[in-house]
């Protein structure tokens, strides 16, 4: 006669290695879910619905590790901003009414910068 404890455990369910197989392909394809959607709504700019509001950011300059430049556009005033790790100052109101600034260099003229240089003068 068996003991009573083997009675109970022969007969606990134990998960199978194909119920677990199920589990990982549904945590996969939820996190892939996630991602597509997370994808999908920054480049829609879903979340971003400050993005067409009041205050827009222009452009941004790198100037060192946590020091940049902001340009800010708020309800028609163009303002340059220092942004480093303790504050934020503006340095600057531009004029709205001046052209903004192209999001990209040009290739042709740092092209004809970096041949000015090399030849020793300076644009």
């Amino acid at each position: 006669m068996l003991p009573a404890h083997q009675g109970v455990v022969a007969n606990s369910p134990l998960p199978a290695s194909s119920s677990l197989l199920g589990v990982a392909i549904s945590l996969i394809l939820v996190l892939g879910l996630v991602l597509v959607l997370a994808w999908l709504a920054r480049r829609t700019r879903l979340l971003g619905v400050w993005q067409g509001g009041p205050m827009q950011v222009r452009a941004t300059l790198a100037l060192g590790h946590r020091e940049r430049l902001v340009l800010v556009e708020v309800e028609g005033r163009r303002l340059l901003l220092g942004v480093t790790q303790e504050q934020i100052r503006m340095l600057l109101e531009l004029d709205p009414h001046a052209p903004a600034p192209a999001s990209e260099p040009a290739q042709d003229d740092f092209v004809s910068r970096l041949s000015a240089l090399l030849k020793g003068g300076v644009q």
